[in-house]
């Protein structure tokens, strides 16, 4: 059985941390932490807020610099 990636909810505020939270729990999920290369954004501050926490972490936590 493959695993497909769908639409989750957010179910608290949607704040740059909540938003990292909640991606970095599905990368951790399935194991792409150290995968991950990319994140498509609208350039709204919650997102470029949450994907620099994106970033901070998988640099430090997965030694993933490309993000």
């Amino acid at each position: 059985m493959t695993d497909i990636w769908n639409i989750f909810e957010i179910p608290l505020s949607h704040t740059g941390q909540a938003i990292s939270d909640a991606i970095l729990s599905l990368l951790n999920k399935f194991r792409l932490e150290s995968k991950v290369l990319a994140l498509t954004s609208d350039n709204a501050s919650n997102i470029i807020l949450a994907s620099s926490i994106i970033k901070n972490i998988l640099a430090s936590n997965f030694s993933n610099t490309l993000f």
